[in-house]
């Protein structure tokens, strides 16, 4: 069986980072965000925006235990239940579809489908070739989840209208 990757925590810049058998370096942040602020100012400070990156341009063949540590790093992070996660697959390379499809993956094969929401949203963005997609992420005993769920859809629908 496998295991996560051993990780740590610069507990100042909330980063996480882990380095594979193959010496690939990644990241995972946790950024405050405050876009849903614009939608719902009652919604609070616990919202972040995950950031994952590695370092340098090396191309990481399939690793289970890549998403065995993100995995652990996500249940770390939802210990607190009124924490909501959103991520942006970011299409500055034109592989957002692919970051889209394995985080979904991801997530339907992670044991925190049990006790987190996900909720997506696409976004088509005239200058892009495609969708932005974004992704919600938020702990099921979250007191604020209906209001998360609605917040992040107005979201979807404002940034529309923005395009």
């Amino acid at each position: 069986m496998q295991h996560p990757y051993n990780y740590s925590l610069d507990g100042d810049t909330f980063t996480y980072r882990f380095t594979t058998k193959l010496g690939i370096e990644y990241y995972l942040v946790f950024v405050e965000d405050k876009s849903l602020e614009n939608v719902n100012p009652n919604l609070g400070d616990n919202i972040y925006q995950l950031i994952l990156d590695k370092k340098g341009e090396q191309i990481e063949p399939k690793d289970a235990q890549v998403f065995l540590t993100i995995q652990s790093i996500i249940n770390d992070f939802f210990q607190q239940i009124e924490h909501a996660l959103i991520y942006v697959c970011a299409d500055s390379d034109s592989k957002q579809d692919k970051r889209e499809k394995l985080f979904s993956r991801w997530y339907q094969q992670s044991t925190s489908k049990h006790y987190l929401i996900k909720i997506d949203n696409q976004i088509k963005i005239q200058t892009t070739s495609g969708f932005i997609y974004m992704s919600l992420l938020y702990h099921i005993d979250n007191a604020k989840g209906d209001e998360l769920t609605r917040s992040f859809r107005q979201l979807a629908k404002l940034l529309e209208q923005d395009k």
